[in-house]
């Protein structure tokens, strides 16, 4: 009877030894497979605002009314972009850590989010969130629209 006792001390002995090796392991790898996905989504949106930034600067050195259609796939991190001061494109992120922002800056020219005269002197919102996103980028003689 003793054999027996002895075999299942051992066993549980084993199992015990193995929960707690495998159970912290696990949680570390979930951890940092957590924080590189958040770091591919981050460089995923600095892409992103860089293409949106070169195509509003391609789009202002050709003639008045030319456009050009951009598609964009922006993660679900995004939760909106803005134009501040007719010169920052903001997009704006949840992370792990809590709301940021990226932000990217057009030094000589004026962005706005209307065909029309508006500028956005404060902030204006693009037609742009997570998932499949198609804008139009087009030159409107002394500013730059970013319109669906």
């Amino acid at each position: 009877m003793r054999r027996k006792g002895q075999s299942a001390v051992e066993y549980l002995t084993i199992v015990t030894l193995s929960l707690l090796i495998i159970v912290p392991t696990a949680y570390y790898v979930l951890s940092y497979a957590q924080d590189i996905q958040s770091q591919t989504q981050t460089r995923q949106l600095g892409v992103v605002g860089n293409s949106i930034l070169s195509t509003v600067e391609e789009v202002y050195a050709s003639e008045r009314g030319s456009f050009i259609r951009l598609n964009l796939q922006l993660p679900d991190s995004a939760r909106s972009v803005t134009v501040n001061d007719n010169r920052e494109i903001a997009i704006h992120v949840e992370t792990t850590v809590g709301e940021s922002d990226l932000v990217f800056f057009s030094e000589h020219v004026n962005v706005t989010n209307s065909t029309t005269a508006n500028l956005c002197s404060d902030t204006c919102s693009l037609p742009m969130g997570p998932g499949a996103n198609s804008i139009k980028v087009e030159n409107n003689g002394n500013q730059v629209a970013i319109v669906s």
